[in-house]
C-alpha cells in the first residue's frame, strides 16, 4: 500500500490523474514520486506536493491522508483497487470510474463519479453539484445498495435535477426498480 500525505495546504488546483491503483502498481515510492502532476498551471513531481510512504498492508492500495479537497482527478477511469481518503477529495473523484472502490471519509468536490460505469464510491460527509453526472449508474444499479447511505448528501434534489435535466421523480420510477422498499425514504429526502 502507498500512503500519500500532502506536504501543504493548497493554493491551487492540484490535477492528479496519475493517482490510482492502475498507475501505481508495480512502483516502488521513489517512482511514484516522479509521477508528473500540474499544481495550477505548473508542471510538479507528486514527490513535491506529497510525502509518499509504502506500507506492508495490502489493502487499500492507496490511502491520502490529510486535506486533499484541491487534489483533482483522484481515481480517474480507476479499474481496480481501493483507493481511501481520510479528508476532503476534490472534484471529478472517481470520473470515468470502470471498477474497484473509493472511500471518502471526508467532503467531496462536484462531478464526483461523473461519467461513471462501474465500481464504488462511498463518501461519508457532504458532496458538492452534479454527483455522478453522465453515469449509467440510475440504469445498472446494484440490489443490495443501501439507499439510506446515498441519499444523505449535499442538495441530492438538485443535483439529480441537474444531472438528469428530468424531475426526480422520472428518475425514482426508473432507479428504484429493484429497490422498492427504500421508496418512501427517497420520499423523505426530497
Amino acid at each position: 500500500m502507498i500512503v500519500l500525505t500532502p506536504l501543504k495546504k493548497f493554493q491551487f488546483p492540484i490535477y492528479a490523474e496519475c493517482i490510482t491503483p492502475e498507475v501505481f502498481e508495480g512502483k516502488n515510492a521513489a517512482e511514484i514520486a516522479e509521477l508528473s502532476v500540474f499544481e495550477g498551471n505548473k508542471q510538479k513531481k507528486l514527490g513535491d506536493l506529497f510525502k509518499i510512504e509504502e506500507d506492508p498492508a495490502a489493502t487499500p492500495n492507496i490511502t491520502i491522508n490529510g486535506d486533499a479537497g484541491e487534489v483533482r482527478r483522484i481515481g480517474m477511469e480507476m479499474k481496480k483497487g481501493e483507493i481511501v481518503i481520510n479528508g476532503n477529495a476534490g472534484m471529478h473523484l472517481g470520473e470515468k470510474m470502470k471498477g474497484g472502490k473509493i472511500t471518502v471519509n471526508g467532503d467531496a468536490g462536484g462531478w464526483t463519479g461523473s461519467d461513471m460505469k462501474g465500481g464504488l464510491i462511498e463518501i461519508h460527509g457532504n458532496t458538492s453539484d452534479y454527483l455522478f453526472r453522465k453515469t449509467v449508474f440510475f440504469e445498472c444499479c446494484y440490489s443490495d445498495l443501501n439507499m439510506r447511505s446515498f441519499f444523505t448528501g449535499y442538495n441530492f434534489t438538485n443535483i439529480v435535477e441537474k444531472s438528469s435535466r428530468s424531475s426526480h421523480l422520472n428518475i425514482c420510477s426508473k432507479f428504484f426498480g429493484n429497490h422498492t422498499s427504500q421508496m418512501t425514504h427517497f420520499y423523505r429526502v426530497i
